[in-house]
Formats: structure tokens, C-alpha cells, sequence
């Protein structure tokens, strides 16, 4: 029988890891598998991402001046995460291991992305 993950349980499984409870513990407790809870909280965090934290093909394009053509690759490839969007977490984190894919990056453009909203006054 599948076992049904309620908003109740997994707000209890973050408080819990947000404690520092281990993982195993926790498993244990609740009766799922450590690899179950690892994928139900980055499901979670996923649907939780805000909308301006998502991003179309054309705008990591516009950010990286990489070919949308390349981006769907480096998807392919592993080297970026997306499926039709790239959450801003995938992108920072694809620029910080490829910065060299990103030479003619727009530089305000990537501020803006690492920096987020405490660097935005900055750039007007």
C-alpha cells in the first residue's frame, strides 16, 4: 500500500530536519525511506520556487548569451538542469561550474542572478 505524504507530514519531516535530526531517524520514525523523504522535501522545495525565479530558455539566453540551441545540449548533457525552465538555482549553479560557457554574459545580468534582490537597488 502507498503511503500518503499529507502537507501535516511533510511540514513535520522540515521541522525535524531543520533541527538537525538525522535522516535515518527520521525514516524510521515516519516509516518511509530515507530516499522517499529526500524526494517528497525536493518536490516540495521545487513547487515552492516563485515565479521570478524561474526562467524560459529566452531568458537564460538573454542572461548568458548562450544559444538556446546550446541550452537544450547542456540540458541533454547534464551540465544544466531545466525542462522548458531553468530555476535560478540550476542556473547559478551551471555558471559557477562553466563560467567559461558564459564569456559574453551580460555582467549586470549575472550580478543581478548572484546577488539577487540585495543587489538590485544597486543596479538601477
Amino acid at each position: 500500500m502507498k503511503k500518503v505524504w499529507t502537507p501535516e507530514k511533510i511540514a513535520y519531516v522540515e521541522s525535524q530536519r531543520a533541527s538537525g535530526r538525522h535522516m535515518k531517524d527520521i525514516a524510521k520514525e515516519t516509516g518511509h525511506t530515507e530516499a522517499a523523504i529526500y524526494h517528497v522535501l525536493r518536490d516540495e522545495k521545487r513547487q515552492r520556487a516563485q515565479p521570478e525565479d524561474i526562467f524560459s530558455y529566452e531568458h537564460v539566453q538573454e542572461i548568458t548569451r548562450i544559444p538556446v540551441q546550446t541550452i537544450k545540449s547542456f540540458i541533454e548533457m547534464g551540465r544544466m538542469k531545466g525542462n522548458g525552465t531553468v530555476e535560478r538555482r540550476d542556473l547559478v549553479n551551471f555558471i559557477l561550474r562553466y563560467p567559461g560557457e558564459c564569456k559574453k554574459a551580460d555582467p549586470v545580468q549575472i550580478i543581478y542572478l548572484l546577488g539577487g534582490d540585495k543587489c538590485s537597488p544597486n543596479l538601477i
